[in-house]
């Protein structure tokens, strides 16, 4: 059975997405943002609004902190949350 074509699809609620980037430093000028034995990092989480995709929360973390520790800790107003990995 084939789906309308007119037919929008819509989100009942508020559409959130928890995007993280890890931003390589030398870690002899910053030796507090270890993540490798060798190498430096920081992990920048954003929580994007898909409105406008503005970001409604930020966190900078050292580069081993994982998204879901992040998510743990972040008030969403929303009942179902599912994980997604994007490769690159």
């Amino acid at each position: 059975m084939a789906a309308p074509k007119n037919l929008k699809f819509r989100f009942r609620n508020k559409l959130l997405s928890l995007d993280a980037t890890t931003i390589a430093l030398c870690l002899s000028l910053f030796p507090w943002a270890e993540f490798r034995r060798t190498k430096g990092a920081v992990k920048l989480h954003l929580l994007l609004d898909h409105d406008g995709y503005f970001p409604v929360y930020a966190y900078i973390a050292n580069g081993k902190k994982h998204e879901v520790r992040v998510a743990r800790k972040i008030p969403l107003p929303l009942a179902l949350s599912s994980p997604w990995t994007g490769v690159q």
